[in-house]
């Protein structure tokens, strides 16, 4: 289903359904509804395409997708609770950290972060940046995103980290997936707690959907290969 020409179809014409939505009607139920929709239907996808497979990377990836669907609701400006909406992406992050560590074996034997330590330097340089460009608009939320930038960062390497471990596939969509979903966080942050992007509804939906549709679909492959 998340593979097929139709749902990604579909998907799109969602992402942009909320795009138009969250410039035009930002407080309107129809904005709410296809918020809502994106995460569902990547759950629905989920299932779908992994029905008659039970296993603990499947049950993970689908909490933080529901995590996901909780910040994305919590994030809508007619609710604008941020810090809950903030801890609910964490949590998503965190689930997603332990499904990219559910790696049964490891054919090329050496881990990527093994074999490319700069990955870390680079991560640790750019999270403490973006850190640092945020704290003084963040004030008393400046903890909460400190924690929040560590744990993307991680995700981001633990992603990176699957190579190897799995099939080719699989690792290009989450890796690509991973990588997007900091763009997305990045220019978020940038614009809440430092200055307005332009157009950030627009950088800020799109890379964040397509993130999400990246690692989900890369996640099931993982499940469907066993």
């Amino acid at each position: 289903m998340l593979q097929s020409i139709w749902f990604r179809a579909y998907y799109f014409l969602l992402i942009i359904i909320v795009i138009i939505c969250q410039f035009y009607f930002p407080e309107s139920n129809a904005h709410c509804i296809a918020k809502a929709l994106l995460m569902v239907s990547l759950g629905v996808g989920l299932l779908t395409d992994t029905r008659g497979i039970s296993s603990l990377l499947k049950w993970s990836t689908l909490m933080a997708i529901l995590f996901s669907l909780a910040g994305d609701l919590l994030l809508l400006p007619v609710v604008d609770q941020f810090l809950p909406g903030l801890i609910s992406f964490l949590l998503a992050h965190l689930l997603y950290i332990f499904c990219f560590f559910r790696i049964d074996s490891r054919p090329l034997g050496v881990p990527f972060i093994r074999r490319h330590p700069w990955a870390i330097f680079l991560m640790i340089l750019f999270g403490g940046w973006m850190f640092l460009q945020l704290r003084q608009g963040a004030g008393e939320l400046a903890w909460a995103v400190l924690i929040y930038v560590l744990a993307i960062a991680t995700m981001l390497l633990t992603a990176l980290n699957r190579e190897g471990a799995v099939s080719p596939g699989s690792y290009r969509l989450v890796a690509f997936g991973a990588v997007l979903f900091v763009v997305s966080d990045s220019i978020l942050a940038w614009n809440r707690f430092v200055s307005p992007v332009s157009l950030s509804s627009l950088w800020i939906i799109s890379s964040y959907a397509l993130a999400q549709l990246l690692i989900v679909s890369g996640l099931t492959k993982q499940i469907q290969e066993g």
